[in-house]
């Protein structure tokens, strides 16, 4: 692996990380909680690579970018249907909110504009549970509702990892 769990983590509570975005739009219980660390983590992170995670943040302000490739385990539009999949409907509107990434590169596609093309690397993807668009949850009365008690759908992806022999 590229990059080790412990490294991906020191930027788990980067002060830019832990920054509301002045336009996000505040939904009680969803985007209102303040992310608190660990009573047992250091103040202070020693980052190992001796770059400074705070000077990397501010210098762009607002969005942190990085070269992992990830991509969506879901298609995010159901072309039978001719329309987006939601996990969410805060306020009786359809939303997709949430998200399963893994690495693998994306390809570009010409042809069909919503099938999903990516190439896999060592890690692959071999099945999800499939979401549904906003009609078919209004049929159910929306979300909440009696088959599902949660404003949010459940997210389930599979995946195989290719241990390359040495």
């Amino acid at each position: 692996l590229k990059y080790s769990r412990d490294f991906l983590l020191q930027f788990r509570y980067c002060d830019v990380a832990c920054e509301r975005p002045a336009d996000l739009l505040l939904l009680e219980g969803v985007t209102d909680a303040v992310p608190d660390r660990p009573a047992y983590w250091p103040k202070d992170l020693i980052v190992e690579n001796n770059s400074d995670p705070e000077l990397v943040c501010s210098r762009y302000p607002g969005s942190i970018h990085h070269n992992l490739n990830l991509t969506s385990a879901y298609n995010h539009f159901l072309p039978e249907r001719g329309c987006q999949e939601i996990t969410t409907m805060p306020m009786g509107v359809g939303a997709t909110v949430d998200y399963i990434f893994y690495s693998a590169m994306p390809i570009k596609n010409d042809q069909e504009e919503y099938r999903r093309m990516y190439q896999d690397g060592a890690l692959k993807l071999l099945g999800r549970l499939s979401l549904l668009s906003e009609d078919i949850l209004w049929s159910a009365n929306g979300l909440p509702n009696p088959f599902c008690s949660s404003d949010h759908l459940c997210l389930l992806a599979s995946f195989g990892l290719e241990i390359p022999d040495f």
